[in-house]
């Protein structure tokens, strides 16, 4: 966020503590840090991806359904790519292409509230949460790659939750390819 934009938030908060219900303000924090802004401009070059790849749904335990991509051969090692905020799965294309080129199923989804998945709001949990529905519909992955929120959702999950609720990630070299 840029210094311009933190100035007046930090203002907003100051005051909002000394006059309005502490509870009033978790509630606005909350909403602004859950809340991506979708003023995000796709590239000409996403849209050529997503042409390219084949469509699958990815269903959320009691909640709605994401919009998962692959590219590359069934049965390939998968990597599964996870973007940050604010972005959708088409931000990893320079990566995409390598990784099929070098052997490897490309698998992505749009986290909730990001792209074409359905939601308006996010959490940590919830985005770590797609997480685990993307690996419990696509299956064991070689690697996860997350970039920002997607690297940090991921890592934040408690390692029980891993052995429970989804397939464990491979371990692969690929000095072999």
């Amino acid at each position: 966020m840029s210094p311009l934009f933190l100035t007046p938030l930090r203002l907003f908060f100051a005051a909002a503590s000394r006059i309005v219900p502490a509870l009033l303000a978790v509630r606005v924090a909350e909403r602004l840090f859950t809340t991506p802004p979708h003023s995000r401009r796709w590239r000409d070059i996403e849209h050529e991806m997503l042409a390219d790849a084949t469509r699958f749904a990815i269903p959320m335990d009691g909640g709605p359904e994401l919009a998962g991509y692959s590219w590359g051969r069934s049965g390939d090692p998968i990597v599964l790519l996870v973007h940050g905020w604010t972005a959708t799965a088409t931000c990893f294309v320079n990566f995409i292409n390598p990784l099929v080129d070098a052997g490897f199923r490309v698998v992505a989804h749009d986290v909730l509230a990001h792209g074409n998945s359905p939601g308006r709001t996010v959490s940590v949990t919830e985005w770590a949460d797609t997480i685990l529905a993307a690996l419990a519909t696509v299956g064991p992955v070689d690697c996860i790659i997350g970039h920002s929120m997607g690297a940090g959702a991921w890592s934040s999950r408690p390692r029980s939750c891993s052995r429970r609720r989804s397939p464990s990630c491979r371990r692969h070299s690929t000095s072999s390819r």
